[in-house]
């Protein structure tokens, strides 16, 4: 249950900070103030896509855009297999 996930993470053993509050109901509500305080509780979301976009060219990493899933999901999940290098039977 949603309460006893919050009991579970704020019990943590050298738990450090403080506790995390129960957000907003409401998904927007929620959403725009997860926004306006940068991904708070949780890691700051623009640090985080700003670190990832910081490796990119690095040969392990691809970065896959959801438009481009949505617009042509097969074309762009054997281009993920093909950067993974994992064989995909055409048929599939």
């Amino acid at each position: 249950s949603r309460e006893e996930w919050f009991a579970r993470l704020n019990a943590q053993p050298g738990e450090l900070g403080p506790l995390m509050e129960r957000p907003p109901q409401d998904p927007r509500e929620f959403f725009r103030s997860w926004l306006s305080s940068d991904g708070a509780p949780f890691q700051s979301y623009f640090s985080h896509i700003r670190s990832w976009w910081e490796v990119r060219g690095l040969p392990n990493v691809m970065l896959v855009h959801f438009n481009a899933l949505k617009r042509d999901p097969e074309s762009e999940l054997h281009r993920i297999a093909s950067f993974l290098e994992i064989f995909v039977d055409a048929s599939v």
